[in-house]
């Protein structure tokens, strides 16, 4: 837990800032890794602000879903054998539910620009 400033998404913040000014200035092989580079801090920084929470949701849904606590790994593990015993045919409506909104929270962390603005955080 950071008790000072900077904080680690301050630290992040710039230098995906800096990373980007020396994108603009760098040749077309050193550009192209530079980008890179930003692309992954910026999962990493959304991974920090984002990750905990999605999965404490996704945990929620699925023991919602199965009726009992449990891990996430745990959970997931028992959906999928049970999505192939076919237990949820009847609730497939509900499973749809919670695996799009897995999706587009995954997608919030890896690439928030493939999701719907509506759905962007």
């Amino acid at each position: 837990m950071a008790q000072d400033r900077p904080d680690i998404d301050d630290l992040l913040a710039t230098t995906l800032t800096e990373l980007e000014a020396l994108s603009a200035e760098a040749t077309d092989d050193s550009r192209f890794r530079l980008r890179v580079c930003i692309h992954l801090l910026s999962i990493v920084r959304r991974e920090l602000a984002l990750g905990e929470s999605n999965d404490d949701a996704e945990r929620q849904r699925l023991s919602a879903l199965l009726e009992r606590e449990g891990s996430l790994e745990e959970l997931n593990t028992e959906l999928s054998a049970r999505l192939r015993a076919g237990d949820f045919d009847a609730r497939w409506q509900d499973v749809f539910d919670h695996l799009r909104q897995s999706a587009v929270e995954r997608l919030a962390i890896v690439n928030p620009n493939h999701l719907r603005p509506e759905e962007r955080r």
